[in-house]
């Protein structure tokens, strides 16, 4: 009997996840029952940068809503990429919890982190994000070329900031050292 072939599927590779939270100075006081909502889903918290943006950071849900406060949190355990689905769910769980006036009082973007690409998880259909189930899509926000994450044309304008571009440089490397 002759050998068939199979296709050569390499062995899933877990990403790094990561959320972040997008907020007003007057919801201050929130993000550390944030933060201990999403250890509690995600696991221990071992990076995250809290930073006043020299941009305003957009709301994912309003196109005229955009927040002052960006904070950058990425946990300990690496994830399999098939569960930011069930991630971006209990983000907006979570979000639901705190709002206020019928909107979040904080945001909460979730994503992870390879060596070749930093994908975003969305609400919303576009003809660049791939659709994946439960109404979840994904897009990849950057590439990896010559030492560096790049931006494609379609990464939103605040992605492109330098600031943000090396934060998720510093976490490529905490992926790359730890895989």
């Amino acid at each position: 009997m002759p050998k068939r072939w199979k296709p050569p599927f390499e062995k899933d590779k877990p990403a790094r996840l990561y959320t972040i939270c997008a907020y007003d100075s007057e919801n201050v006081s929130l993000i550390e029952k944030i933060k201990k909502n999403l250890e509690s889903f995600f696991g221990k918290i071992d990076f995250e940068i809290n930073f006043n943006s020299l941009l305003p950071v957009p709301s994912i849900y309003a196109a005229n809503k955009e927040f002052e406060v960006y904070h950058l949190i990425s946990y300990e355990r690496p994830i399999g990429r098939e569960e930011i689905v069930d991630i971006k769910r209990k983000t907006l769980s979570i979000e639901i919890k705190y709002q206020k006036d019928g909107f979040p009082s904080i945001e909460i973007d979730s994503g992870y982190v390879t060596e070749n690409q930093v994908i975003r998880s969305s609400l919303y259909e576009e003809n660049h994000k791939i659709y994946l189930y439960k109404n979840i899509f994904l897009e990849t926000l950057y590439f990896f070329d010559k030492g560096t994450y790049k931006p494609f044309i379609h990464t939103p304008k605040f992605f492109r900031s330098p600031d943000i571009i090396t934060t998720f440089n510093d976490l490529r490397l905490i992926y790359v050292s730890s895989s």
